[in-house]
């Protein structure tokens, strides 16, 4: 028997594009529902935690269902993706921060560099009380030092000498630093054919816009550092990466995690003269750097951050019954919490190395360069003891570049739920809601339990399948919509 069969666009694997009106109507629908929830958390601004959470999960279910149908039978085109994300970029730019104040602890290290001719590094926040920009950071900053590198801190301190006392000019000069590097890592996907689902998974995601760009957060730079220097190395300009990856880590220190994966690679990859030829600019540049920043004193207070757990990390649990039994045991709080703090700081370090180290174990004879680094910032997010939604900024670009693998849908699903999770809400006089109830259960008991698991299903994924090893996407572009309703010309399968 002869049955005729609809040929794939371009000759691919991929099922063709050509779906019924209700299936583009709904496809479309979850678009503008994605789309349209974000751009009205960013426009309303409510204190109302329902709305608010109903409005988060509205645009974390769209986004979903946008990237899985473009997965499954692609049909949104380049432009449009881009088009949307620009929109939902420049929108995130023009209103305040909405899920953070770390914009403002930015300002104001910037300050005492840029407009007090200080260091950053030691001097605190506290010792300049006059400055107008100290009442905007958060409290719990202003008797500690800046945690974050040189570049940031140069970067930082140039946007306050720009911006002087104008909250507004302070304000956008991060959230346009944020955007901008969201931009450029849409641009490098897109330099890369990485496919539209590549640029769904960063350009739409909720995520991005709403913890990232808005919040005018760092993370972002971070992000586009790694993207670029893995991708550098994959097309053999090895000392271009080591420029990359130092820039990531001259924001971050914590960075040297991912690039240390990546050194790891490109030594079974390409042997020591590889390594060599990115490590040497990679340890001048971090180096001579971390020098004229004044050495041990930039890194000094990267102590007092490693002390950090947040509530939904698997540590916090564990610290605060710590403290509960020293507390009953007769110490006092103070001396309980700041003992439970670094025990717990020190066995999470432990972990978050030896689970790396695991990994990359596992992933050996791995063939792809995003999907090692990938892995190992997912078990960073999985075990570390102070992870945060807009941290997510640094691997999500290399895990976009395989939109089918499952790491990537791991990594995902862990920013969705953290972002949920620590969403920000306003108790009303008469105490929790019931949604408030049960947002603080997926923060204190549900993540822990959720990222224990997906530890577990992390360690049994197989290395080197197919959706890792190529890290340019298997779709194609879509093509034009009187060609999908139009349809290819049919072959014939032979049905025995």
């Amino acid at each position: 028997m002869i049955v005729a069969k609809p040929t794939s666009p371009a000759g691919t694997d991929d099922p063709p594009a050509v779906a019924g009106a209700g299936v583009r109507d709904g496809r479309h629908l979850a678009l503008a529902a994605g789309a349209g929830a974000t751009a009205l958390l960013l426009v309303l601004q409510t204190a109302s935690t329902a709305l608010n959470l109903s409005l988060l999960l509205t645009a974390y279910a769209g986004f979903a269902v946008v990237l899985v149908t473009q997965l499954r039978d692609p049909w949104l085109e380049r432009r449009t993706v881009l088009w949307t994300a620009a929109g939902l970029l420049v929108l995130a730019v023009l209103v305040p921060p909405l899920e953070s104040r770390d914009l403002w602890a930015y300002a104001m290290y910037g300050r005492i560099l840029g407009v007090h001719h200080a260091s950053p590094y030691t001097h605190l926040p506290a010792s300049f009380s006059g400055d107008p920009f100290l009442g905007s950071m958060d409290t719990q900053w202003h008797h500690t030092a800046s945690v974050y590198g040189p570049l940031f801190s140069a970067l930082s301190g140039a946007g306050a000498a720009l911006a002087g006392n104008s909250v507004l000019a302070a304000r956008l000069f991060f959230q346009v630093l944020a955007a901008a590097s969201v931009g450029a890592i849409l641009l490098l996907l897109d330099r890369r054919r990485a496919g539209v689902a590549a640029l769904v998974v960063v350009g739409l995601n909720p995520l991005v816009i709403l913890a990232v760009v808005n919040s005018g957060h760092n993370d972002a730079l971070v992000g586009l550092g790694l993207l670029a220097g893995v991708l550098l190395v994959l097309s053999g300009r090895h000392a271009w990466a080591g420029v990359a990856f130092a820039a990531a880590i001259l924001v971050k220190a914590s960075a040297a995690l991912a690039v240390v994966a990546a050194l790891v690679w490109l030594w079974r990859r390409h042997g020591l003269r590889g390594v060599l030829a990115t490590g040497w600019v990679l340890a001048a540049l971090v180096i001579g750097s971390l020098a004229l920043a004044g050495g041990s004193d930039a890194v000094a207070p990267l102590q007092h951050a490693q002390l950090r757990q947040t509530a939904s990390s698997i540590w916090f649990a564990p610290r605060e019954a710590l403290i509960d039994h020293d507390v009953a045991a007769g110490e006092s709080p103070d001396t309980a919490e700041a003992d439970a703090r670094a025990l717990m700081a020190r066995l999470a370090e432990v972990m978050v190395a030896a689970t790396a180290v695991a990994v990359v174990v596992r992933r050996w004879r791995d063939p792809s360069l995003p999907a090692l680094v990938g892995a190992v910032l997912l078990s960073f997010a999985l075990v570390g003891g102070n992870f945060l939604p807009w941290y997510w900024a640094w691997g999500l670009p290399l895990l976009a570049l395989m939109p089918r693998s499952r790491l990537l849908w791991l990594g995902l699903a862990h920013g969705a739920l953290l972002d949920i999770a620590m969403f920000p809400v306003a108790v009303g006089a008469g105490g929790p809601s019931v949604i408030e109830h049960a947002q603080a259960w997926l923060r204190d008991v549900g993540m822990p339990v959720v990222q224990l698991a997906m530890l577990v299903a992390l360690f049994l994924l197989r290395p080197g399948d197919a959706a890792e090893s190529v890290p340019a996407a298997t779709e194609t572009r879509t093509p034009e919509r009187s060609a999908r309703l139009r349809g290819p010309a049919p072959r014939a399968l032979v049905v025995p």
